[in-house]
């Protein structure tokens, strides 16, 4: 899986299928090698870049749930595009920016209804999510004039970066499918949050206090990478998950469908901010499944509210 542009990927190292890596060929970095809290049997499922960072998406086992059973979640990680390594031979050839934390896409309640394994993802998408439109003539113009010459939310405010998911239940449990939307701005506040660490190998993965995390800050973007001090460098090597995990923008699932005999979502693709002769705008939702369907959906909440879904399947082919 190559991101456009940069040769970042995110694959399997060796015909055993043992060694998966996130490589960036240019400058031979990787991760850490068979370190299971960096990488655990991963599926990638997506990835893109944005200003310094490169981000990945997959699935993998849960390193921190292992003391309770075994768990699958899905993850967002990030590399900064201008990390050269470190200085020290264990990081001569490894990411120093490399951080990982997961993305909660689950029915809110009580007792949340957890879709934890992530299947496809889209690209990154911008545009104005909850605000009001009092002049709708003036809107769809604007809107139109920023689509047509791509530049549409670069400098404006009130703009969000929203990517959206597709998520299931494990094979072995209540069948169900989930489209979760998530805003770059969430996903930077849990990379900018605590980190989670264990302390040994029978105790329970906690929060690290803010007063031991070195500074620099691991996983920020600097100049130069080989001048990082060893403490930067050991903490990052043992604290790539962070302790914050990521909620889903509206507050709740865009799409879901439940069942033993439903098909499951798969892949997924967005034509981004489509305006109503309102001056409303909306993301159209497309979504594959397993049964060879596509569903075309919207939030219809998502032009006035950022805390609030109503899904409408519009069609379904």
């Amino acid at each position: 899986m190559l991101v456009e542009e940069e040769l970042f990927a995110g694959t399997v190292a060796d015909f055993t299928a043992v060694d998966p890596i996130v490589f960036r060929d240019a400058v031979k970095l990787r991760t850490q090698q068979y370190d299971s809290t960096q990488l655990n049997n991963p599926d990638f499922v997506g990835s893109f870049e944005h200003e310094n960072y490169v981000y990945f998406f997959f699935r993998e086992a849960a390193v921190e749930y292992i003391n309770c059973g075994k768990a699958v979640f899905s993850r967002v990680s990030r590399v900064c595009k201008n990390d050269q390594g470190g200085q020290k031979n264990t990081f001569r050839n490894a990411w120093t920016s490399f951080l990982k934390t997961r993305l909660n896409c689950s029915i809110p309640g009580d007792y949340p209804f957890h879709f934890n394994e992530i299947q496809g993802v889209s690209k990154l998408v911008r545009g104005r999510y909850g605000v009001g439109h009092d002049n709708p003539d003036n809107e769809i113009a604007s809107r139109n004039k920023h689509r047509t010459s791509g530049k549409y939310g670069k400098d404006e405010s009130g703009v969000d970066y929203v990517l959206y998911a597709t998520f299931t239940t494990p094979t072995n449990s209540i069948g169900g499918s989930a489209v979760c939307a998530f805003r770059l701005r969430d996903i930077a506040d849990a990379f900018n949050g605590k980190f989670k660490e264990q302390r040994d190998m029978n105790a329970n993965w906690q929060s690290v206090p803010e007063h031991k995390v070195p500074s620099p800050r691991p996983g920020t973007c600097m100049n130069d990478t080989k001048s990082l001090p060893d403490s930067a460098l050991n903490f990052i090597k043992t604290h790539t998950i962070m302790d914050e995990t990521v909620s889903a923008f509206f507050g709740a699932p865009v799409a879901v469908r439940t069942g033993v005999l439903s098909s499951r979502f798969t892949a997924i693709a967005v034509d981004p901010q489509i305006m109503t002769t309102e001056g409303k705008a909306y993301d159209i939702i497309f979504v594959g499944t397993t049964k060879g369907r596509v569903l075309k959906v919207i939030n219809s909440k998502s032009a006035d509210s950022k805390e609030d879904v109503n899904s409408v399947v519009i069609e379904e082919l």
